[in-house]
């Protein structure tokens, strides 16, 4: 059969869109396309069966993960358990460097590693004789397979084998201290949060670093306790003086309510319980344990004392090695309240919640009990939290249940980011963090 010229063009065609489909699915199944893992460039926990997450610079249990870029500038350490039972899990890692808004930057991995792109969690430990077993993992940064070179935002990415099954994500700070910050604590500028409020106000000092263009090279962010959720960013320089000085002296901006001290609980000890404990029960598959009612606190005289500011730390006077005998417990938390809030939910709120709104800390109303209660799933430690009402909207209300006092005691650490004209990504020149009672 002999073909025209218009056959043989339509024929040539129709082979090419083949080979363009077959070559599609090929790459598409085994994974020669480099898919994005569908993550979220936040704190996260991505499954149900990872407990106790904790990211912090190594050796300082209740440190905002920040580390220096340059040799010697310290280490961080993420730990966690995989209630999951069976043999431990194969869990890879990466970082994964950020802009100053926690969006990807236009960097490619080998311009900000120096070593490999990812690498095993090999250090992991059982449980040991514990009613809930589990798998306890840990890890330092940097090491042998990661390490930075260059300042910034960066995400740590957890995942089971591949990047499409994530565990959890984790934010940190790499900062070079280039510039100086002088923070100070300011009386509000909005005269009605004078005794509810925190404002803060600082000048970068900058002698020997000069910038072309400070109010658009130059931005901050403040965090309160090392959240995120609260926290303000994009701040630029209100005023440049003396030629070395960056003023971001603002008035209602930099601002937050000031809380009140963290509630406390200490679950250190099964066998000899502390006060705030009522009761602890023994089951098969683990402990039940009550913890004494809680009351509103908003319209009482302030308290002073020391807490964590919401962290919490690992702890077990029971037994030695704490992170492998310590016991899994169902708590649970008693919020007395005649009035139940309608269209409102009440939380448990904390770095035990990971600083979210998690289902397992979400409160339920007992008309019984006129209370609010929950049971989340804790290891022994000791915590610290607060109740937070959050609306349809998901806006947060700390005031209604928890009150706002000037005299509380909070941690806040503010970041200076630098980004000249042409640049590739946000260079963070300097990290500070200080209570406010302290300055």
């Amino acid at each position: 059969m002999i073909l025209s010229g218009l056959e043989i063009v339509l024929n040539q065609k129709r082979f090419m869109f083949i080979r363009i489909i077959c070559f599609a699915f090929l790459f598409a199944h085994f994974g020669i396309i480099d898919a994005q893992p569908e993550i979220q460039y936040e704190n996260k926990d991505y499954v149900d069966h990872v407990k106790s997450v904790r990211f912090h610079a190594a050796n300082l249990a209740t440190f905002y993960p920040i580390v220096g870029l340059n040799t010697g500038g310290g280490s961080l350490q993420l730990s966690f358990d995989d209630l999951n039972p069976g043999d431990a899990r194969t869990f890879k890692y990466t970082v994964i460097h950020c802009d100053s808004d926690w969006q990807p930057s236009q960097l490619s991995y080998f311009e900000y590693l120096d070593r490999f792109e990812e690498g095993d969690m090999n250090d992991y430990q059982f449980s040991f004789q514990t009613a809930q077993p589990y798998v306890h993992y840990r890890l330092f940064l940097p090491n042998r397979d990661i390490n930075w070179t260059l300042s910034g935002n960066y995400l740590l990415f957890v995942y089971e084998e591949e990047k499409e099954k994530p565990i959890l994500t984790r934010r940190f700070i790499v900062a070079e201290q280039i510039v100086n910050i002088l923070p100070q604590m300011a009386i509000p500028g909005d005269i009605s949060k004078n005794r509810t409020h925190h404002e803060i106000d600082f000048v970068v000092n900058h002698e020997g670093f000069d910038f072309r263009n400070a109010r658009n090279d130059i931005s901050a962010t403040v965090l309160q306790n090392g959240r995120w959720d609260n926290a303000v960013m994009d701040i630029p320089p209100y005023l440049e003086r003396s030629g070395e000085i960056l003023d971001f002296n603002y008035q209602n901006k930099i601002s937050f309510e000031a809380g009140r001290e963290w509630r406390q609980i200490d679950l250190r000890s099964l066998r000899f319980p502390s006060a705030d404990i009522a009761d602890v029960t023994r089951y098969d598959d683990g402990y039940f344990v009550t913890l004494l009612k809680d009351l509103k606190r908003a319209g009482n005289p302030y308290s002073g004392y020391n807490d964590l500011n919401g962290a919490y730390v690992i702890e077990n006077k029971d037994l030695n090695n704490e992170e492998l005998t310590s016991e899994y417990c169902k708590v649970l938390f008693t919020l007395y309240s005649p009035t139940k809030y309608e269209d409102k939910d009440i939380y448990l709120f904390g770095a035990m919640s990971n600083w979210e709104l998690k289902k397992e800390f979400k409160m339920a109303y007992n008309n019984q009990y006129n209370s609010y209660m929950g049971n989340p799933m804790l290891k022994q430690g000791f915590y610290s939290y607060q109740y937070v009402m959050v609306d349809k909207d998901g806006n947060k209300d700390f005031e209604t249940l928890e009150g706002n006092d000037y005299q509380t005691e909070n941690e806040y650490t503010i970041i200076i980011y630098y980004h000249p004209f042409g640049a590739r990504y946000d260079q963070v020149i300097a990290a500070q963090t200080f209570e406010s009672d302290r300055i």
